[in-house]
């Protein structure tokens, strides 16, 4: 993530946003949850709606430790990775390296976030999640796609663990202005074109995100400083989901 992403994560507006607000709530109650109930929470949905930026923001706020799991993450890779984060450098096992992990976490207990938490279940890692859970109880918060659910239907002892479930919504139109405003700061865009913009990139931040600098580059090529729906389309073009079949290029 560059500075300039940084920034934006950490602005105002950004807190704002419907996935942001609802990740920081999940936070807040896994972390104030009752000691007797499970520490696990899940936080899933649609590619492209802004879970990870969210879970960001939200590492920042509590002091979390996050870790963003690869296609490529082996068991050892995975507690190398989580060991780092807790400050050891040294895992030469499997087993050693998770022993060192729970005496880490249980002497600071911070909550630990899990971003592509699908590849654990892939890679058939998800029970060494469940341990550190199990022999720590401190916060885990489990992020991945709309069928993360259903994976984690297999493995009924880390299913049952699962404290609570929370799903990220596509943006609104609310959601679509702050953007919009974050990544086209000073661009008077009329309402209508707001709208366009949350329709034609189906709710999906990334979309609205890649959308909304076309319509500045737009705006900016044309030298003007507002631009409604007719002149974006005069202009320019939305992408969509659809793959260009030729003519103008999108």
């Amino acid at each position: 993530m560059s500075n300039a992403d940084w920034g934006l994560v950490m602005s105002s507006q950004y807190a704002q946003l419907t996935n942001v607000k609802k990740f920081n709530n999940l936070m807040q109650y896994v972390m104030h949850r009752d000691p007797n109930l499970p520490s696990m929470v899940v936080f899933y949905g649609a590619s492209g709606l802004g879970k990870t930026t969210s879970a960001i923001f939200g590492a920042m706020l509590s002091d979390a430790r996050y870790i963003q799991v690869g296609a490529s993450w082996t068991k050892k890779k995975l507690i190398t990775e989580i060991a780092k984060q807790h400050g050891i450098h040294d895992v030469r096992t499997i087993g050693s390296g998770m022993e060192q992990i729970i005496d880490a976490v249980n002497y600071e207990p911070k909550p630990i976030i899990i971003d592509e938490a699908d590849y654990l279940v892939a890679g058939n890692m998800i029970q060494l999640i469940r341990e550190i859970h199990d022999e720590t109880h401190c916060p885990i918060v489990l992020m991945g796609e709309g069928q993360l659910s259903m994976k984690l239907r297999k493995y009924e002892m880390v299913y049952n663990r699962v404290l609570k479930w929370e799903q990220a919504e596509k943006c609104s139109i609310e959601d679509t202005i702050l953007l919009a405003d974050m990544y086209a700061t000073g661009l008077d865009m009329a309402e209508d074109l707001i709208q366009a913009l949350n329709t034609n990139s189906d709710g999906i931040a990334r979309r609205i995100v890649v959308n909304t600098t076309k319509i500045k580059a737009a705006a900016l090529g044309a030298g003007i400083a507002s631009i409604d729906l007719a002149k974006f389309i005069e202009l320019s073009s939305f992408n969509t989901a659809l793959v260009p079949t030729g003519g103008r290029s999108v």
